[in-house]
């Protein structure tokens, strides 16, 4: 059971394209929490059992990794917490921004992978393909063409093991001359595969003028009121944003404007925004259980 944003196309494209914008823009703390907490409770609402598999590796790697560049790259800031061994300092404020650049990172990567699992090739087609349909196909075909890469590399390298050419030689250079025969079957199979989906799209006239588009999606009163809260919703963060409500200096040494009742405002449609899935998850489940409860 997956919140109804993700069903209808529009409505998911318009909620994923503000949440990422958003988690890119804004590098205020309260709008990197927000975005993080809910960009992971999301894809565990997508993923379920599979989410923390997911989220944790993302979690550790991203957080370290750019805390890490950040603090032996960036010693800008006025709070000294010692000095590297070549005499340049490590700063607070240069940790607290390697941290929220971290943050910041973990939220988009989280919010792509819903974005990868909601927004289908087929919604895809859906929401750009009257409009801009050559561009709508080749961003159809890349969003699958990783997973596809995949499972063909898999595939390709279980063929050859057979054959003796395995990955698992002892020799370096054995090893990679087998993955460059690997390699190169699965992007011949990859490009013969893209110029087949090419021909067979030009046959059925994809992209021809007056050419219709089926969809089974309709929008719903519902559908009309989440698009008419998340446009509301961005407008009222960015006009935020330009008058500084939620405005946060990292350098040279962390600034915060005081919190007014507007700023508060803005970070709260902020967190009803990012959190809209969730609710609509929930509501859902209790739906369902009170119409089991009835039967």
């Amino acid at each position: 059971m997956d919140s109804r944003i993700f069903r209808h196309p529009t409505v998911c494209f318009v909620y994923f394209a503000s949440v990422i914008c958003f988690s890119m823009i804004l590098i205020n703390p309260v709008c990197l929490a927000i975005s993080m907490i809910s960009s992971v409770l999301t894809v565990i609402i997508i993923s379920k059992s599979k989410a923390l598999g997911f989220v944790l590796p993302v979690l550790l790697f991203s957080v370290l990794i750019s805390t890490a560049v950040n603090v032996l790259f960036n010693h800008r800031g006025a709070t000294i917490i010692s000095y590297f061994p070549d005499g340049n300092p490590l700063t607070f404020e240069s940790l607290m921004y390697g941290a929220a650049a971290s943050i910041m990172l973990l939220s988009v990567i989280c919010w792509f992978h819903c974005l990868n699992k909601r927004f289908t090739s087929e919604k895809i087609i859906y929401v750009f393909g009257s409009v801009i349909p050559s561009l709508s196909l080749m961003f159809s075909i890349a969003l699958g063409f990783v997973p596809k890469l995949k499972t063909s590399f898999q595939k390709t390298a279980a063929a050859q093991k057979t054959l003796g050419n395995g990955l698992d030689e002892q020799k370096l250079f054995n090893k990679f001359k087998n993955f460059g025969r690997i390699l190169s079957a699965v992007v011949s199979a990859s490009l013969e595969n893209a110029v087949g989906v090419s021909e067979s799209m030009k046959s059925r006239g994809y992209g021809l003028k007056g050419r219709t588009f089926y969809g089974n999606y309709f929008l719903t009163k519902s559908d009309w009121y989440e698009l008419l809260f998340f446009c509301a919703a961005d407008i009222y963060i960015a006009v935020g944003k330009l008058n500084g409500a939620v405005d946060f200096a990292y350098f040279p040494a962390l600034k915060w404007n005081k919190p007014n009742i507007y700023s508060m405002s803005v970070f709260a449609v902020y967190f009803l925004l990012f959190f809209a899935p969730v609710f609509s998850e929930f509501a859902e489940a209790a739906k369902w259980k009170r119409l089991k409860s009835e039967i």
